[in-house]
């Protein structure tokens, strides 16, 4: 069960990553084509789905995965919670990400200025998460 939870939780985190770098990529080819910024924009709305998917498969499997393998939070080392940490936080962006699309497409050209900054922080995030997770568990 433990091996089946890791594949999804890293399926999850696989699924994250891969619609930071799609969307980072939509956004650049909107950015030098103008006229396909709209097509570009629904293909990170439906890439943006699989990287929601994917932080409800991280934030299931992993809590599972504190008490089926760990036996809960109370013997997590350190570096584990600043991961948790950073997982807190790459959620709060996520959704900061969603309210400024939200607000792009009712016309709110400041909102869609902040996108790109939000997707960095995102991919930085990202990158801290999975170093800590290292750290934590080797």
């Amino acid at each position: 069960m433990n091996q089946f939870l890791l594949i999804v939780h890293l399926l999850g985190f696989g699924a994250g990553t891969a619609s930071a770098v799609s969307n980072g990529v939509a956004a650049a080819l909107a950015a030098r084509s103008p006229e396909n910024a709209a097509a570009y924009a629904r293909v990170g709305d439906v890439v943006s789905r699989f990287g929601d998917v994917g932080l409800v498969l991280l934030w299931l499997t992993g809590l599972i995965m504190i008490w089926s393998i760990f036996g809960g939070p109370g013997v997590m080392p350190p570096l584990f919670w600043l991961k948790i940490a950073g997982v807190v936080a790459l959620t709060l962006v996520l959704g900061m990400v969603h309210m400024r699309k939200a607000q792009a497409k009712r016309g709110n050209a400041s909102a869609a200025r902040q996108l790109p900054i939000f997707g960095q922080i995102a991919a930085g995030l990202l990158v801290v998460i999975v170093a800590l997770a290292v750290l934590a568990f080797s």
